[in-house]
């Protein structure tokens, strides 16, 4: 290794084949390599992803050394053991599955040098959620002050892997990371943040995380395990930082931080009770855990607010509860409390991205105004009803030519607004290009699609919010809304063919839908986009239906009597015959058509494929029959037409992948039936 080292990265893997050669060939590329070292710490693989680090240590053996450990003790245990290798003046840690810009290491080495910072963070672009994220501002950088520490430690400073850290400040003040699986190292970051005297930010997306479960994840599979390990955290953050001389002033900041994760474990606690993934005595394992845990430093620690300010409280929870009116009551007020308000600051801390519940999504074109009014009365109505912190505000501008300066002070509300985001296309997408990015750009565990020219009921919102957090099933629901859909409000229908009946092709209208994420994730979007998008007329103007369906078919679906929607004035383009422009009669028959393309695929029960079948022939011919006089007038031959639309139909039942011949004969007799 040369002996003039300026950053040294180190590298914990284990079992880490699928990814690490990605990781290590970014390292290699960085436009400091001569400059740097890598040492590659194996914590006992079994797997080949040691050979493949080997071929790089041959490869480059004055840049690149490996050492190997004969038993695993952990990603902490194999950080310090390559901490205690690292001959550079900074030092980095990149994890295995992970990747880093080529410039990382050499912009943040120059920033480090120019501000004598102890150590040096960088945003993060994170792939799965396909968002860019900086963690530190710009005003907390510089020499730390009380006011400062208080932020970084109360609000979070980020990860350990987007950074650099002096390895001297690291060695000399034996700020090592736990040897258990603390989250996210956030014992090692507090150290560091109550201990430095000089940190810098560089404002830029530096470091690639996956975000993905790795192997090691794998192996940690006791949710028990889990949410003791955020109550060891607790312990091990304690430990470190009370004997310090700076702890005294900052200790307000530091019960916050220690609320926030005793919260999340009940978080836990609660939202594994409401899957059933655990046992009330699995539990109360957990809940006993934290007693000790808090009993250990209660003398020092203030917690006259604590018990209040938990979210749920889980001690006074039985499995067959959950569903009781008592019980929604006590979540729906629990949310209000999603925000902690820190020490004598008016200002509230942004809650960690993963606590958002909810996110209304706005697919918009050339509405500024209509926008920028709902946008500001949303903002008002989240702050009223304390859900700052769980309900997020996303629009997505699909390239608008009209209402500029409206979409602006959208974009300009969105820098200064917690969880208000603004995209805007360079070109129009069209509504299917915009329904697929709000779906794909939301964070929340649910999505609501809202028409711009609509309001959100916050009420009725705290009521779905409640109802969706006890049934974590759903995968799609109906929100009610003041003019449309009346018919199926107060429904529930398990997965399959019962969710079909409620609600397939029922869902025109886009405002009031609420899709559950886990369910339709970004890779099922992005199957729709491939699969449909290019030639397929339904999908077109009606893409959240093809989404519907596949909700329908992979989950539960519920509706409510609880209002969620206030409906404005709608905006269509007539055309001169005073239909609009995607129901004339050539379009509703494609659209039907389209919707078989989905159905072909979508399932493999037979029955609930006819059923879909015949719905969608229903639907075609039932909106067609809504404008029909106007049709006429404008010269359509109705008999013509009906005739039309049953000859499409039934020349795709061969292309349907029918088995049984029986199914066929059904769609033909019922389409034959139907219009006598």
């Amino acid at each position: 290794m040369s002996s003039k080292v300026k950053v040294s990265v180190i590298v914990p893997i284990h079992n880490s084949q699928t990814t690490i050669r990605e990781c290590l060939d970014s390292l290699i590329r960085q436009t400091m390599f001569d400059s740097m070292e890598i040492i590659i710490v194996d914590d006992a693989s079994t797997d080949s992803g040691i050979t493949d680090a080997s071929e790089y240590e041959m490869l480059y053996p004055d840049k690149v050394a490996i050492v190997k450990l004969d038993e695993t003790g952990g990603e902490g245990n194999a950080r310090n053991i390559g901490l205690s290798y690292a001959k550079g003046e900074y030092v980095g840690f990149i994890d295995p599955e992970d990747a880093a810009a080529e410039y990382m290491y050499e912009e943040m080495y120059k920033k480090a040098l120019s501000e004598a910072a102890d150590y040096v963070d960088s945003g993060i672009f994170d792939i799965r959620s396909n968002k860019a994220v900086a963690f530190i501002p710009q005003e907390l950088a510089g020499e730390l002050d009380t006011n400062k520490r208080k932020e970084l430690i109360a609000g979070g400073s980020g990860y350990y892997f987007s950074k650099i850290f002096r390895n001297v400040f690291l060695k000399k003040n034996n700020i090592l990371f736990d040897t258990s699986d603390i989250p996210d190292c956030i014992d090692f970051l507090v150290e560091c943040n109550i201990k430095a005297e000089r940190i810098s930010t560089i404002q830029k997306t530096c470091y690639i995380r996956r975000n993905q479960l790795t192997e090691r994840d794998r192996e940690k599979k006791d949710p028990v395990a889990f949410a003791q390990n955020k109550l060891f955290a607790i312990d091990s953050i304690y430990a470190r930082v009370k004997t310090s001389r700076i702890y005294p002033l900052v200790k307000d900041a530091f019960e916050t931080l220690l609320l926030k994760l005793y919260s999340e474990v009940l978080d836990i606690c609660a939202y594994l009770l409401y899957e059933k993934s655990l046992s009330e005595d699995e539990i109360k394992l957990i809940l006993n855990t934290s007693k000790e845990i808090k009993n250990t430093f209660c003398g020092d620690v203030d917690y006259t607010h604590w018990e209040n300010s938990t979210y749920v409280d889980v001690n006074n929870i039985r499995a067959n509860d959950i569903s009781s009116e008592a019980f929604i009551e006590n979540v729906r007020n629990t949310l209000k409390k999603k925000y902690l308000h820190f020490y004598n600051n008016d200002k509230p801390f942004t809650t960690d991205r993963e606590t958002i519940l909810m996110t209304i999504s706005i697919p918009t074109y050339n509405r500024g105004e209509l926008a920028l009014s709902l946008v500001t009365y949303l903002i008002d109505e989240r702050k009223k009803h304390g859900l700052e912190g769980c309900v997020e505000i996303l629009v997505s501008d699909n390239g608008s030519i009209k209402g500029q300066s409206e979409y602006e002070s959208i974009s300009k509300l969105a820098d200064r607004e917690e969880n208000l985001i603004y995209f805007r296309f360079d070109e129009n997408r069209f509504f299917a290009g915009n329904m697929e990015n709000v779906l794909k750009r939301a964070r929340g565990r649910w999505c609501l699609i809202l028409s711009d020219e609509d309001r959100v009921d916050f009420e009725g919102l705290e009521a779905y919010l409640a109802y969706l957090i006890t049934h974590p099933e759903i995968s799609v629901m109906k929100g009610l809304t003041s003019g449309q859909y009346r018919d199926i409000k107060g429904r529930y229908a398990k997965a399959g063919s019962d969710a079909i009946d409620e609600f397939y092709l029922r869902g025109n209208y886009i405002s009031g839908i609420i899709y559950n994420k886990q369910v339709l994730t970004e890779k099922i979007v992005d199957h729709m986009i491939l699969k449909y998008k290019k030639n397929n007329r339904a999908y077109y103007h009606y893409p959240h239906l093809f989404y519907d369906a596949y909700c329908l078919l992979n989950g539960a679906f519920a509706s409510s009597d609880v209002k969620l929607v206030d409906e404005g004035e709608p905006a269509y383009v007539e055309n001169k015959q005073g239909v609009y422009l995607y129901s004339t009669a050539e379009e509703r028959i494609s659209q039907g058509i389209g919707y078989l393309e989905q159905i072909r695929e979508i399932t493999s029960d037979e029955e609930i494929k006819c059923k879909m079948f015949l719905m969608a022939y229903m639907k075609t011919k039932s909106l067609i029959d809504m404008v029909k006089d106007k049709l006429v007038a404008a010269g359509m031959d109705y008999e013509e037409t009906i005739t039309e639309i049953n000859d499409s139909f039934l020349s795709k039942t061969d292309s349907m992948n029918f088995d049984n011949a029986a199914f066929v004969s059904a769609i033909k007799n019922f389409i034959e039936g139907y219009n006598e």
